[in-house]
């Protein structure tokens, strides 16, 4: 391979071995090199190549060179016979054709209409079809022009209406202008939306049980008429049948438009319900196959399906989520045995996951610098789906080890519980953390709402060495924590990871007090919420509130206060650095913290992205000052480089209004988003 740079030419190497095969004997035909060339040039006129074109050399096995130019329509074909025993294949792709307009007519006659009740799509949206906006600099192979492109973008637009509403629309290319000297073309696109189908008419016909068809609500008329509102109701009417035991009920939903247009514009449609219900079938019996190691009694008291009950597949699909939620399983599937017949078995196929797991750890940050660790998982624990997970985490600045003991299910269907033992020993800025404890805790997941409950009690020792706080006179070196604590997450974000559209928020609270079995008493909240707005054109606007809280008296342990700063924080600070400080320039912990971030996030190119950021921090030293005292701000800026595990970030903070000793600003690096 030859002309596409040394990582394409491999890449197309590896393709055509997947393609044409890699037993394909000892020498090479005609035929062979000329399948070769069409697959190349069908990936490289993709890229916007459209006058690209292959060079074949080598050697005969009667050792007569030869050298052939071929096109994507073999134009001129290779001369038969012809065998070697290697070829090369040399890509001359020639000038890039790249999409720089497209324009549309037709769309404003939609926008014109008083029908009312469809959405009408906009010329932007439209143009999102054909073009591509990776950002401020979107790459040339992005906007890559080729006719098959062009295809699906008319396609893509042509179904968009008609699941709106327009089931007429036509989509065509009235217009294309090719460039050859610069590559860049323009095409015009007509759009004859058609008019809006609305349900004049509705009929139910059912053969069999009838019953369950004529509960069903369905849509009335005048309403628009889409295929997702057929398939809506075809999940309904299927739906209700289900529920009293025929499992084979069959559904079709049929429209017929009429020839005139009503006096509105639309074209009305009579709408058929047809219902064959079958014969009513019942459960009668329940296997589970592939579950080796797993109770049976355990997996029978998760299935709501029992002999002799009417076989409705909905709860078949609920009993097999509810085993899937157990999680040690790596499939979980069902069937009826026989298939047909007024009695069957539901059996389901289950592949239980690896009783042992392990995955390795990967972190970094300005701090902490490298992370690594190991994550130990066991599976399917004497047969009940406990599981047990130990993560042990090592940096340049810390030590991690904690256990965790799962039971699915401890409290009822949504109620999970778990005991956890922890470790951590960390260099903070101005003192070495040991903290070592246990935990009981219960959690329960609303799905509806997304949001996950979790509540328990912990018991923790903690502790301080070479403290050089401004407080170290008074603080505790150790103490003993008895604590109820209770925490909501509710997490709407698009990707965790690398979120574009959504909030997520996190509420903890923490009751220490002695008779829980501790030495000190304190409540502890903290508050932290993310929200992050789309703004087109590739931009998106990140915003951040963290806020905690200490109340007690005045010993709190060390351990627990806060100290703000970092990649995660204010980012003109290094971790611990924007804690408040003493009449001598000494950081003391805060009682109470306030950090607002905002961001604003624009592509640049590929993966990469530039951001800007304005930090605000509130701190108090004293509860009496709360919410905060002293207040620091930060403005910078950074790189981005996007991963499958986040962000690779690099960012510089300039620290507007500086405290004595406090850094100009500082440069952090970092995986993973900020907030």
């Amino acid at each position: 391979m030859r002309g596409l740079g040394w990582w394409d030419n491999y890449q197309a190497r590896r393709t055509l071995d997947l393609v044409l095969g890699e037993g394909r004997g000892e020498t090479i035909d005609a035929n062979t090199i000329e399948d070769a060339t069409l697959v190349l040039l069908s990936g490289v006129m993709a890229q916007g190549y459209l006058q690209a074109r292959v060079v074949a050399s080598g050697v005969t096995t009667d050792d007569v060179p030869f050298s052939h130019e071929l096109d994507s329509a073999l134009t001129a074909t290779l001369p038969r016979p012809l065998a070697a025993h290697a070829v090369t294949l040399h890509v001359i792709t020639g000038r890039r054709y790249t999409l720089r307009e497209v324009t549309f007519s037709g769309l404003e006659s939609m926008a014109a209409r008083p029908d009312g009740g469809a959405a009408v799509i906009t010329e932007k949206e439209a143009r999102e079809f054909f073009m591509a906006n990776l950002g401020l600099f979107t790459p040339a192979d992005a906007r890559a022009f080729s006719p098959g492109k062009l295809d699906r973008g008319l396609l893509s637009l042509r179904d968009t209406l008609r699941d709106r509403g327009y089931m007429e629309a036509r989509t065509r290319v009235a217009g294309e202008q090719r460039d050859p000297e610069t590559g860049d073309v323009r095409v015009q696109v007509a759009v004859e939306p058609g008019p809006l189908w609305r349900i004049g008419g509705l009929q139910r016909e059912a053969e069999g049980k009838e019953e369950p068809l004529q509960k069903v609500e369905l849509p009335g008329t005048g309403m628009p008429w889409t295929r997702l509102v057929a398939q809506d109701i075809e999940v309904a009417v299927r739906n209700a049948y289900y529920d009293v035991g025929y499992a084979d009920a069959r559904v079709t939903v049929g429209a017929q438009p009429e020839k005139e247009l009503a006096e509105d514009g639309a074209r009305r449609v009579a709408v058929t319900v047809r219902a064959i219900s079958g014969e009513e079938v019942h459960v009668a019996g329940v296997r589970f196959e592939g579950a080796g190691r797993t109770n049976e009694k355990l997996l029978r008291s998760k299935s709501p399906v029992h002999p002799g009950d009417p076989l409705d597949p909905q709860k078949v699909e609920r009993a097999r989520l509810r085993l899937s939620r157990l999680g040690v399983f790596d499939l979980v599937d069902s069937k009826n045995e026989p298939p047909t017949g007024p009695e069957r078995d539901v059996v389901f196929l289950l592949r239980e996951q690896p009783r042992w797991d392990a995955s390795l750890l990967f972190g970094y940050g300005s701090y902490e610098q490298l992370r690594g660790g190991i994550e130990l998982r066991q599976n399917n624990l004497w047969g009940k789906a406990h599981r047990s997970r130990l993560e042990l985490v090592q940096s340049m600045k810390s030590s991690q080890g904690d256990y965790t003991y799962s039971v699915p299910e401890l409290l009822g269907p949504n109620i999970d519980g778990s005991v956890k033992v922890f470790g951590l020993l960390r260099e903070e800025e101005s003192f070495d953390r040991e903290e070592y404890g246990g935990s009981l805790l219960l959690r329960r997941v609303f799905r509806r709402w997304r949001v996950e409950a979790t509540t328990g009690y912990t018991f923790e020792s903690l502790g301080t060495r070479d403290n050089t706080l401004g407080t170290s006179a008074t603080d505790l070196d150790t103490s003993r924590v008895g604590s109820l604590n209770f925490t909501l997450v509710q997490d709407r974000r698009d990707n965790p990871l690398l979120p574009r559209r959504g909030w997520r928020w996190y509420v903890q609270m923490e009751d220490a007090a002695k008779w829980l079995g501790g030495d000190v008493d304190y409540e502890r909240l903290e508050f932290d919420a993310s929200w992050h707005v789309p703004l087109g054109g590739e931009r998106w606007l990140h915003l951040g509130l963290t806020h905690g809280v200490v109340f007690g008296s005045d010993r709190i342990p060390v351990n627990k206060l806060f100290f703000p700063g970092g990649e995660n924080s204010i980012r003109g600070y290094a971790s611990g650095k924007a804690a408040p400080r003493d009449a001598n320039g000494d950081y003391v912990g805060a009682r109470s913290e306030v950090v607002v971030n905002i961001e604003f996030e624009q592509r640049v190119t590929g993966n990469w992205s530039a951001v800007v950021f304005l930090d605000g921090l509130g701190t108090a030293a004293d509860i009496n000052d709360y919410p905060f005292d002293e207040t620091l701000f930060s403005v910078g800026a950074g790189v981005r480089y996007q991963t499958i595990i986040g962000p690779l970030r690099l960012e510089y903070g300039y620290n507007l209004n500086r405290r004595s000793g406090d850094p100009a600003g500082t440069v952090l690096f970092s995986l993973g988003f900020p907030f």
